[in-house]
């Protein structure tokens, strides 16, 4: 009887043992962001696909995504220093991008986004760039806070005409008290392409859709 309840406290000694070293080589592989580790970098081989690209650019990317592991996000329309983006990673991310070539990609571990989420930066430049003969910048603020700003071109195609445009609303008709929304459209009949989204946005995501019209120029 004595036998058998040592051998039973040494089985459950063993498995707390065991339990125990799960656990802390569990917690050896989480880190904060930023620190310094002994572990193999989580993205070991994020930079790979720049072997044969502009010389310097690897060595810049296992800086930023391995060594310093960087920032994931970076919003477009904004700087570097209005997100809070460290000194030491703001120069990494500035020389990166005054070596990259058109041929070359952006930093490879960077998700670039835009804070407005109704287009990109490149679909918001090409709006009165494709010769169009309809060109407008509207911005609409009534004294009842209904707002209705927009970036327009129309032209005519071989056959058909086509449409080009960026639009945010607050508080329009049809629309609740505190709603906003933006939409934007691509359509040519002419060669079958065609976007359109519409989607509701925060008032912060409105702000920023909105700043960005205002910035833009159709009509320079």
């Amino acid at each position: 009887m004595k036998l058998k309840k040592i051998l039973t406290m040494s089985v459950f000694s063993m498995a707390v043992v065991s339990c125990s070293y799960i656990k802390t080589a569990d917690n050896s592989k989480k880190g904060s962001r930023g620190i310094a580790s002994t572990d193999t970098p989580a993205q070991e081989s994020v930079c790979d696909e720049l072997t044969g690209a502009t010389p310097g650019l690897y060595g810049l990317c296992v800086a930023y995504c391995e060594a310093q592991d960087g920032p994931e996000v970076i919003y477009d329309d904004l700087t570097l220093v209005e997100q809070n983006v460290s000194t030491p990673h703001r120069k990494i991310l500035e020389n990166y991008d005054k070596k990259r070539r058109d041929e070359d990609p952006r930093m490879p571990c960077v998700s670039y986004q835009t804070t407005c989420p109704v287009w990109s930066k490149e679909e918001l430049e090409a709006i009165g760039s494709k010769g169009g003969f309809d060109l407008r910048d509207n911005q609409t603020v009534l004294s009842n806070g209904r707002e209705n700003f927009y970036d327009y071109e129309r032209g005519r195609g071989d056959v058909y005409m086509w449409y080009h445009y960026a639009q945010v609303l607050k508080n329009w008709r049809g629309m609740q008290l505190g709603d906003y929304v933006g939409r934007y459209r691509y359509s040519d009949p002419n060669t079958g392409e065609y976007i359109f989204r519409n989607m509701p946005l925060t008032e912060e995501e409105y702000n920023s859709c909105k700043q960005q019209l205002i910035d833009h120029k159709t009509r320079p």
